[in-house]
């Protein structure tokens, strides 16, 4: 399985030029960065994150009610505006966003070549950025201990291959194989960028190795996709989708980032997002 794990202490890919071809990122690749965002012992990384982000962006922190969700929020975005700065060499309050007409986020400005695209996740206590230079991305977390993983609950979510592939598994392995299929599912949508107007029961997956079907409803080929599942952490469950460009089987590479990190990136480019 080609997913390479990179600790902390790993230098990050070499930030090449926004005018130039990116030489940090290749087609068919897929960084996956990913960072806790339950330190509630380091109010210094939530003072750096919100330093780099929007207006708007503070202001979606603000909305929340509890601190818990306001600094998971705002170290979520600030997770992914630093990944990208790793990439060219634009500082990380510069980037803005806008969504497709589905709700799907995208880089607005400023540009790069080759242009770079991302998806972007978060479950409790960790925060998830993928990108990649191939459009179709997408990366889904989850905490498999959530109480929507009970398979007695979750039958509308599921296609039938589905349900009776987790019937016919011994109960107690019926929630991790049921968080596998839900950030599959959710990462599919993703990458494909259509929302919930793809029906959660017209495609199925199995695992090992995680692979798609259709039914008539999706207008899609499952050999031209690639997926990953891993644990970046015990509670929590990751699904990577990517369509594979020219049917090359695309490679996955995890990075562990850190608060450390991001304070370094704010403190080498400072200001605030516009």
């Amino acid at each position: 399985m080609p997913v390479d794990v990179i600790p902390a202490a790993a230098p990050a890919p070499a930030p090449p030029s926004a005018a130039a071809p990116l030489t940090g990122l290749a087609p068919g690749e897929v960084h996956v960065w990913y960072a806790r965002t339950d330190d509630g012992a380091d109010p210094s990384a939530l003072a750096a994150a919100l330093a780099i982000l929007s207006p708007e962006e503070r202001a979606r922190c603000d909305a929340f009610s509890f601190a818990r969700d306001r600094r998971a929020v705002a170290l979520s975005r600030a997770l992914l505006r630093r990944t990208l700065t790793r990439y060219a060499e634009i500082p990380p309050a510069r980037w803005q966003f806008a969504a497709n007409p589905h709700g799907r986020p995208e880089i607005a400005a400023p540009k790069t070549r080759p242009a770079l695209h991302f998806s972007l996740s978060r479950a409790p206590g960790l925060a998830v950025c993928a990108v990649g230079l191939d459009p179709e991305i997408g990366v889904d977390a989850e905490d498999v201990t959530r109480s929507e993983f009970d398979p007695a609950r979750a039958d509308h979510a599921l296609a039938p291959a589905e349900k009776d592939m987790l019937r016919a598994l011994p109960p107690e392995c019926r929630r991790e194989a049921l968080a596998a299929l839900w950030t599959l599912k959710e990462s599919y949508l993703k990458a494909r960028g259509l929302g919930l107007t793809v029906a959660l029961e017209s495609f199925a997956f199995a695992l090992e190795p995680p692979r798609v079907s259709f039914d008539s409803r999706v207008d899609d080929d499952p050999a031209g996709w690639h997926f990953e599942l891993f644990r970046p952490t015990t509670p929590q469950q990751l699904a990577v989708s990517v369509r594979a460009t020219n049917r090359r089987r695309p490679t996955v590479r995890l990075y562990d980032a850190t608060c450390v990190s991001l304070r370094a990136l704010a403190s080498h480019w400072g200001g605030t997002a516009k």
